[in-house]
């Protein structure tokens, strides 16, 4: 497969798990903004903090961080910390998987290792770990909803995922 000047060394199937690192992180952004929602009340995006709607995730993550202080729940308080713990240890990872570069990186052996590189002098991400860091992102949005249920009383035990909210409506739109 060629992908611009540079030949691309993925299979579909990482590919694929390249888009399920992309979907689980805008999942990671919908659920930082459902927290923030359920810890500033329903009308938090109204006027002067409806700004928040084009914060970047880790300005959201830093929000949730000063908010989680004021959680008197510490059950919910460390799912919180935990999400945000999570996300952020994840980010220069999904950042270097997704805006990186997919190449093939020549070996002293003048053998080829595909990886994801940029001119940051980061560690690559190998093909192999693409999967654990869908899995690791999917696993910070179990935990972020589990924040989120605990914070307005959402029976955790009913809850199947993902689960969406439908704010601004009282029930989810027809299908």
């Amino acid at each position: 497969m060629q992908a611009a000047a540079y030949e691309c060394p993925l299979t579909f199937h990482e590919l694929g798990e390249l888009g399920r690192v992309n979907y689980n992180w805008a999942v990671a952004d919908f659920v930082a903004e459902n927290l923030l929602h359920a810890l500033q009340g329903p009308h938090s995006y109204d006027g002067a903090n409806r700004k928040m709607y084009p914060w970047m995730i880790t300005r959201k993550i830093k929000h949730l961080r000063k908010l989680s202080k004021s959680v008197q729940d510490s059950e919910a308080q460390s799912l919180l910390l935990d999400f945000c713990n999570r996300v952020r240890e994840l980010t220069n990872a999904r950042n270097l998987a997704v805006h990186g570069v997919w190449a093939r990186e020549t070996l002293p052996n003048q053998k080829y290792r595909p990886s994801a590189f940029s001119l940051r002098n980061e560690d690559p991400i190998l093909p192999q770990h693409i999967t654990e860091l869908a899995d690791a992102l999917a696993e910070a949005t179990i935990v972020g909803n589990n924040a989120h249920g605990r914070l307005t009383g959402l029976d955790l035990d009913r809850v199947t995922y993902p689960v969406h909210f439908y704010f601004g409506c009282h029930a989810p739109p027809a299908a």
